[in-house]
């Protein structure tokens, strides 16, 4: 399961803790989903909060996860 698609199937308009444990959860590492999160919030798509995310544009983040 990719980034996107794991935000999107554990968000459902609220938040989700971030970093390490979505790292493990997708069998990566935590400075890979910190950047790949920071480059969606620069772009619109999320909101980064302390130890959480917020989804701003579902669609292009699905979109983001098929590229």
């Amino acid at each position: 399961m990719d980034l996107a698609a794991l935000t999107l199937d554990q968000v459902h308009g609220a938040s989700l803790s971030i970093d390490q444990e979505i790292a493990t959860d997708i069998s990566s590492v935590r400075e890979v989903v910190s950047r790949i999160l920071a480059q969606w919030a620069e772009a619109g798509l999320v909101e980064l909060r302390r130890g959480a995310v917020e989804i701003i544009d579902r669609g292009s983040l699905a979109s983001a996860g098929r590229r």
